[in-house]
């Protein structure tokens, strides 16, 4: 969660989970609380434990635009 947490001013965040988690009602809540969609692969399916809290743009920084730059040029 402190990676995803880290694109908050960019994004919406979630997290993908392959194994079952050990203390899930814990993370449920973090996940909740911090606004981080938690998602879980079960078989080749994809459950949505916590839905991601929607990005919304409160303001145009120098990091916000080199970020999106940078995943332009990843995804080109």
């Amino acid at each position: 969660m402190e990676k995803a947490e880290l694109f908050t001013p960019f994004c919406a965040r979630a997290i993908l989970v392959e194994r079952p988690l050990r203390r899930k009602d814990d993370a449920l809540l973090q996940a909740d609380f911090y606004g981080i969609g938690l998602l879980a692969l079960v078989g080749n399916e994809l459950d949505v434990l916590v839905p991601p809290r929607p990005f919304v743009k409160r303001r145009h920084t120098v990091a916000g635009w080199k970020f999106l730059e940078d995943m332009y040029t990843q995804l080109a």
